[in-house]
């Protein structure tokens, strides 16, 4: 019976020590080892990261540049697959993340890339490259190609729309609420890239950003703080349209260059007020269409507000344009529907349109327009 006791103990401990870590992906030597195993594969000059094990203890990692002074230019394909790291960095020396990198990390915060989806080459809107395959948008541009179609515990589905007709479906960590966007160089956040992202709460932006992608944050309803860098000059269609929680107070760094703000890019969003940096000159269509604004300070700089750009913003009763420099060019119904609005701050007088139908430009709004 005593040797049946100690029996049963050794195979305990060996049971224990097989446990003792817990492997992503299996080490490259076949042998279980723990950390980042790399793959120097013949022809190419740089280090694949091709899987991560486990050793129970690690939380946080920031992969290195290089190893042994060659860089690390690659993440394999599933490479963190099931680990249970909360955060993760990946260098600016990396060119390409295999699909499904971060698949099944049930515990992930914290994420930190050089660019979204496969590589760097994306659109900021579509055809922007021409007809160029090489960065066409598809979802491969967008962060669902990191995450993959597998589903599992403590998962969120979402549906990523990469265009008006096309999505992709993946499964993110639910824990996932931080994302870093630090580009090797000039880059611009892709068209569609974080679209759907519910759990995602805040964005950090690298200041060598210099436009945001046409949908990038679409629907991402719990987005809070982001900052705009100041090299960004153009925000293009939809970038944040159903943004609900959306913080104004630091949305755009200071000296920002920020030029135009494209169709419907904050529409149906839930902030109160917002002030532009002086360089912008054009509202785009609808841009704040559907959105909780309450006061507004138009900039100094702006030379156009298009087809229906505050339309609909029922809470809007300050309009201060007191800073404008310009003749504005109003697009129709661009204050369509602000019925608590009584001064639109724009001095009418002096304007080409036909004042009889001035009217249009501010229907169903308090404001009287005098010719």
């Amino acid at each position: 019976m005593k040797k049946i006791i100690q029996a049963l103990l050794v195979v305990a401990i060996l049971l224990a020590s097989c446990f003792s870590f817990v492997a992503c992906s299996t080490a490259n030597d076949g042998e279980q080892q723990t950390g980042i195993s790399y793959k120097k594969y013949k022809g190419e000059d740089f280090y694949t990261v091709h899987s991560y094990v486990d050793d129970g203890k690690t939380t946080a990692i920031s992969i290195p540049q290089e190893k042994n002074g060659i860089p690390v230019g690659r993440i394999a394909a599933g490479a963190f697959d099931g680990c249970s790291l909360v955060s993760i960095e990946v260098p600016t020396s990396v060119t390409e993340i295999g699909e499904g990198a971060f698949k099944n990390t049930k515990k992930l915060q914290s994420l930190t890339l050089p660019f979204i989806g496969k590589n760097a080459k994306a659109d900021a809107y579509l055809l922007e490259s021409g007809s160029s395959e090489d960065k066409s948008i598809d979802a491969s541009r967008t962060i669902s190609y990191l995450f993959g179609e597998e589903e599992y515990d403590l998962g969120i589905k979402i549906t990523n729309n990469y265009s008006e007709t096309a999505s992709s479906e993946c499964y993110v960590p639910q824990t996932l609420t931080k994302i870093k966007i630090n580009p090797a160089k000039e880059y611009s956040i892709p068209m569609y890239a974080f679209s759907g992202l519910v759990n995602l709460r805040q964005v950090e932006l690298a200041d060598n950003i210099k436009a945001i992608g046409e949908g990038a944050f679409s629907g991402c309803l719990n987005l809070k703080d982001i900052t705009i860098p100041s090299a960004v000059t153009k925000i293009y269609n939809s970038a944040f349209k159903k943004c609900t929680n959306l913080n104004t107070e630091k949305l755009f760094a200071d000296n920002s260059n920020l030029e135009s703000i494209g169709a419907y890019a904050f529409a149906e969003t839930k902030f109160t007020n917002i002030t532009l940096p002086n360089t912008v000159k054009v509202i785009g269509e609808s841009c704040f269409a559907d959105s909780y604004l309450n006061t507004l300070v138009l900039p100094q700089s702006l030379t156009d507000i298009e087809y229906g750009a505050f339309s609909k913003c029922i809470n809007l009763v300050s309009l201060d344009s007191s800073n404008v420099a310009n003749k504005i060019n109003l697009g129709i119904h661009a204050f369509y529907n602000c019925n608590k609005l009584t001064n639109s701050g724009i001095d009418l007088t002096d304007y080409s349109f036909d004042m009889e139908k001035a009217e249009n430009y501010f229907a169903g709004s308090g404001v009287s327009v005098v010719g």
